[in-house]
């Protein structure tokens, strides 16, 4: 939370992807104001966007685009972040989810996301994936150049493929 809090009384719209039916908006809103911060002011101001997750990689694109082009005509940055659990009940599969991740690196916005995994919930296989589709990493705190990157071509190609063999 105090990542938000700096980033919002910096100007940046930040929206935060929640889980759908979990109280999730409640619980952030209470960490915000356990930080200092009026939710419902920057909410008000949209400088606050707090949203359940979309059920496809379509669905993430086209709510990315609804607010890029917001922050686009006020100058300023987006700063998306969640708890990618939302996705286990919202996306179809993690190939989709996979898909949307990519996405991310594709779109030409002025944005910052941070997809947090929970290691507990997820397949190793698909955390892995995950990672391999960012250029940047977050470990123990620290951004790093991520090695496991693969170009969002590369990355889907292969994961096409993956899906096109049969298992051996």
């Amino acid at each position: 939370m105090p990542y938000v809090q700096t980033r919002l009384v910096r100007g940046d719209i930040c929206v935060y992807v929640m889980n759908p039916g979990m109280h999730s908006e409640s619980v952030i809103v209470d960490a915000l104001a356990r930080e200092g911060i009026d939710a419902d002011q920057y909410r008000a101001s949209g400088q606050l966007i707090l949203g359940e997750g979309k059920p496809s990689p379509e669905a993430m694109e086209a709510w990315l685009i609804e607010v890029a082009s917001v922050a686009s005509g006020q100058s300023r940055l987006v700063r998306w972040g969640g708890d990618m659990t939302w996705s286990l009940k919202q996306m179809p599969s993690s190939e989709a989810l996979m898909k949307w991740e990519c996405v991310c690196n594709v779109k030409n916005v002025p944005a910052v996301y941070v997809c947090q995994y929970d290691m507990t919930q997820f397949l190793g296989s698909v955390i892995v994936d995950a990672l391999r589709t960012h250029p940047l990493c977050i470990i123990g705190g620290t951004i790093h150049k991520n090695p496991y990157y693969a170009s969002p071509e590369e990355f889907l190609a292969e994961l096409r493929s993956e899906h096109a063999s049969p298992p051996v």
